[in-house]
């Protein structure tokens, strides 16, 4: 009996490994921040994964570390301001556009577009 239960056993233990291990650290990056994060993260002794997020027009990334690592790793996010925010710029103007745009709007619009 004890070889039946055996074979089961390794099978048993590679799913429960992979199944639950990590957390989601941070989502809806772009491939910049992603990046800097995980060198960050690496640098300091923690291992992390970046994956693709599907969906959307632009690619955005995803980074999943360990669960026992999830308090130090969210600690050296905040420590270094990661990801780092990001100022609006011109497309301040498309998020509060009204029916009519005014000039100062078509200008920043074409300005934006033709950079």
């Amino acid at each position: 009996m004890t070889a039946p239960s055996s074979r089961w056993l390794l099978p048993l233990c590679g799913v429960l490994a992979l199944s639950g291990c990590s957390l989601e650290l941070q989502h809806n990056l772009n491939e910049q921040d992603a990046n800097d994060i995980l060198v960050l993260l690496q640098e300091n002794g923690i291992d992390a994964s970046k994956t693709k997020e599907e969906g959307g027009n632009e690619p955005t990334f995803l980074v999943k570390v360990a669960k026992t690592d999830y308090r130090q790793s969210a600690r050296l996010l905040t420590q270094y301001s990661l990801p780092r925010p990001k100022a609006p710029g011109l497309e301040i103007f498309r998020q509060t556009k009204g029916m009519i745009p005014t000039q100062t709007e078509e200008r920043a619009m074409l300005m934006e577009a033709y950079p």
